[in-house]
């Protein structure tokens, strides 16, 4: 069974890991107020080594898994 969508843990865990991103896609409206829902998070690292280094102990600290391949 997936686990439950917490798009507010993903990002505080972000921010705790200290990456450097911006909320992209329908979300980014809902965070501005939009009624409209979604299940999903759209982000867009930073492009940088150090930063993609930290983006990958904060899904390891999640327990982010791979999805859609063997």
């Amino acid at each position: 069974m997936p686990a439950a969508f917490e798009p507010l843990r993903l990002l505080e865990k972000l921010v705790e890991h200290g990456v450097e991103f911006i909320v992209i896609g329908q979300i980014a409206a809902v965070l501005q107020g939009h009624p409209e829902t979604t299940v999903d998070l759209d982000i867009l690292p930073r492009h940088a080594f150090e930063n993609a280094e930290r983006l990958v102990e904060a899904l390891h600290a999640l327990h982010a898994t791979h999805a859609g391949t063997d």
